[in-house]
């Protein structure tokens, strides 16, 4: 009953509509008599989140709802096109124009698509009520369009604030509200995902970006009352935070906020891009369709948003125990009720015990010095982000906690990067410089294949601290064996600290990725993000196995590397996937692990999943991975 699962809705609804219909418009109005207005049907209802884009087997998921629906000889179905609007009170006769004519090529997709489920003597009709700017939302005759003849409703990507401006208590609204009441499946893509969840994410405020997303006051957050434009769809998911171009667009951390300061349940839906889900009744996904998968975040489960803090001089979300949750084409699963995973719709009500989680295997022994593992210090020449090397040892940095534990040895330092030649790379030589200026003896290396390894190694037997970085992750991976050859752990042990950066940071765990860092343009991380949630993801490696039972990914939030961390613990269950942010770092001793720097960083368990196998369409199906985040000197202690 949709008045005892959404009371407020209800009264919301009703009392919406007798407005619009006292209004005195000359218009037809939608219902004459409002308290005639259904507000329970025994059909199912249906939301189909799409991460974005407009692919055959997504809109082929929404289009097969609206069939099943159809009661006549032709399957209406509508386009809603306010998301594609840049104002949302004015638009010139232009500007209309050309978002019809858009719009029409996605309606020609989905009327295509839709005839391709049907046969004569059933026909498709989608159309695109022309519906732009909020005053259209309040015309009776345009909302007419939208009356119980309709089988489904899609809405378009573009911009969900202004879309919910236009829409937001409006008689469009209360048509899109009934028609969803009369289990008319809703659908949408990006922003037309967005919409879907009634505490609605609403993008980045400022100037920040996707690898800032732990950062408090960086997300915007509309969750504004039912009165409100600041809202999603009044009958969007209350249970459950929306996410968009999820995987795709690394914002796994950005969802973690948005969960954590969510009005309701703590409870966080992703699908990725050209991945759609099918929700039933606001309670079960009972499908996900398309390339690649959803997420999902609970933060119910184990209390994770009730404990969690923002932390650091960046104010970073630190929160532990997340369950974590990746559900690809298969019948792979969720209830938002009961916050359980599912398969073919039965609901798995166990939940893993985590009482004895540990890091212990943070820990070096007795007498070691300590080792700095990093996700990136000086950012090799990004000039947007770069520290200058001359705040390297700014108080907090991670040179600067180097710099003293090496000046502590009274020995030579050795920074070397990791290359293919015998040039050393200009990043190396800014360090040294600093390093020098700073009081130590430092001295250069180059290690690639052609290296004297035996002389390199007699070398490093006498310094008192090490710094290993590179840029490559392919050639770090490549050069394991070289690594290995220089006895790093018996010299570590021996009381030479050690620091291992970006691509020689990957290489210290059990299990390492070797997939090159993509480009820095947003299209070519998205271009890696995606497929690195496939089964087949064939960049997973043996690392160097310094610091057993992890893996170590560099640059995780900067280049949505979240993917990788997944397929390190997809192929290996017992392993921790640990993802450092640039400027952040771990540092372990026999006392265990702290972080290090300004920055973040994101942990992925595999230790107590339940499920771990390939979906139909190869992407990873998971089940009770864990997730935590930790920032700026805290202990690695989950």
């Amino acid at each position: 009953m949709m008045g005892a699962r959404f009371p407020q809705l209800a009264v919301w609804l009703v009392g919406l509509l007798a407005a619009a219909c006292s209004s005195g418009s000359p218009h037809t109005a939608l219902n004459p008599n409002p308290e005639t207005v259904e507000l329970s049907v025994d059909a199912v209802r249906k939301l189909i989140p799409i991460g974005a884009d407009y692919q055959t087997p997504t809109l082929e998921l929404f289009a097969e709802q609206a069939v099943q629906r159809n009661t006549d000889d032709v399957v209406e179905l509508r386009v809603l096109l306010p998301t594609f609007s840049t104002n949302s009170t004015a638009i010139s006769e232009e500007e209309r124009q050309i978002n019809l004519e858009d719009a029409q090529v996605r309606a020609d997709q989905l009327q295509a698509v839709c005839e391709s489920l049907i046969s004569a003597p059933l026909t498709c009709n989608t159309t695109i009520p022309d519906i732009q700017i909020r005053s259209d939302a309040q015309d009776l005759a345009k909302v007419a369009e939208y009356d119980s003849s309709v089988d489904g409703v899609y809405s378009l990507g573009g911009d969900q604030v202004i879309a919910m401006e236009i829409m937001a208590n409006t008689p469009l609204e209360v048509a899109l509200s009934s028609l969803y009441q009369q289990a008319k499946p809703f659908g949408g893509g990006s922003a037309g995902a967005a919409i879907q969840s009634r505490y609605m994410i609403a993008g980045y405020i400022g100037d920040n970006f996707a690898w800032d997303g732990l950062e408090f006051g960086s997300v915007d957050l509309a969750y504004g009352g039912i009165q409100t434009v600041t809202r999603g769809l009044a009958f969007g998911l209350e249970n459950a935070i929306i996410e968009q171009h999820a995987l795709q667009r690394g914002r796994l951390i950005r969802s973690l906020q948005a969960v954590q300061r969510a009005p309701l349940a703590k409870i966080g839906l992703g699908p990725d891009w050209r991945t759609g889900v099918l929700i039933e009744d606001e309670t079960l996904i009972t499908e996900t369709k398309g390339y690649t998968s959803a997420f999902i975040i609970d933060q119910e489960t184990y209390g994770s948003a009730a404990s969690a803090q923002y932390r650091g001089s960046r104010a970073s979300l630190s929160i532990r125990n997340v369950g974590l949750h990746i559900l690809p084409e298969g019948g792979y699963g969720y209830d938002l009720e009961s916050q359980r995973p599912s398969f073919n719709g039965s609901v798995d009500g166990s939940v893993p015990d985590l009482s004895g989680r540990n890091f212990d295997f943070l820990t070096r022994p007795q007498g070691s010095a300590p080792v700095l593992i990093a996700g990136d210090l000086l950012d090799y020449g990004r000039a947007e982000v770069r520290i200058p090397i001359g705040d390297a040892f700014a108080p907090g940095s991670v040179l600067e906690r180097f710099k003293n534990l090496a000046l502590a040895t009274d020995k030579t330092t050795y920074v070397i990067s990791l290359g293919e030649s015998r040039l050393i790379n200009e990043e190396v030589l800014l360090i040294a410089k600093a390093l020098r200026g700073a009081g130590l003896e430092v001295k250069t290396a180059v290690l690639s294949s052609r290296t004297d390894m035996a002389l390199l190694s007699s070398r490093l037997s006498r310094a008192g601290a090490v710094l290993i970085t590179g840029e490559d992750q392919p050639l770090a991976a490549d050069l394991v064996d070289e690594l290995a050859s220089l006895n790093l752990d018996q010299l570590n042990q021996a009381g030479t600290v050690l620091l291992f950066d970006n691509a020689a940071a990957a290489t210290v765990g059990s299990w390492m990725t070797s997939e090159a860092a993509p480009a820095d343009d947003t299209i070519a991380k998205e271009d890696q993000a995606s497929p690195a949630y496939l089964a087949s993801y064939p960049f997973v490696e043996a690392g160097l196995g310094l610091v057993p039972g992890a893996s170590f990914e560099p640059r995780t939030f900067y280049d949505y590397r979240y993917g990788r961390q997944v397929s390190v613990v997809y192929q290996h269950a017992d392993t921790v996937s640990f993802g450092l942010e640039r400027e952040a770092a771990i540092e372990i001793t026999s006392n265990g692990a702290t972080v290090l720097g300004p920055s973040a960083l994101v942990v992925i368990d595999g230790r107590f999943a339940t499920l771990l196998e390939a979906g139909a369409n190869d992407g990873i199906a998971a089940n009770w991975l864990i997730l935590d985040t930790f920032t700026t000197n805290e202990s690695l202690t989950p």
